[in-house]
């Protein structure tokens, strides 16, 4: 039991060490008209193993993240990850950020500076799509009886 209890606090450790470190920031950021700073949350994402996987968050005021610093155990020193960050606002609208590369470094905490790239797109509510496929099984129904 002792041997086991060693084992899980080792592999525990490894995990922590090699945990990566990442600071983040944007700023100029406009809300969807152009025209007022952004307020509200922002996500942050990196790509790991090809999946969009949130990291951190942060309040954006003012059109602007200030160094938010993270750290993440998913995230392996020497390995090189892809960043990018989302919004939205009370109106159903979504801002992707551009994308990033960072690094990722064992000793150091990485830079990752955003700039006020990035698009304002409109997202579909989640209730139109459901109620969208439920007419469209409705109808799909309906010629297989006919």
């Amino acid at each position: 039991m002792k041997k086991l209890i060693i084992l899980a606090a080792v592999a525990v450790v490894a995990t922590c060490s090699q945990a990566a470190s990442f600071r983040w920031n944007s700023s100029g950021v406009k809300d969807a008209q152009g025209k007022d700073p952004y307020s509200g949350t922002a996500t942050l994402y990196a790509i790991i193993s090809g999946t969009a996987t949130e990291v951190s968050s942060a309040s954006m005021s003012g059109g602007a993240v200030a160094n938010t610093t993270f750290t993440d155990n998913r995230l392996v020193a020497g390995d090189t990850y892809e960043f990018y960050y989302t919004m939205a606002d009370s109106a159903g609208n979504t801002f992707k950020s551009d994308t990033r590369t960072a690094r990722a470094q064992q000793t150091a905490t990485v830079p990752l500076g955003f700039g006020a790239g990035g698009t304002w797109t409109v997202a579909p509510e989640p209730t139109s799509g459901l109620l969208m496929l439920l007419g469209m099984a409705g109808l799909a129904l309906r010629r297989r009886r006919a």
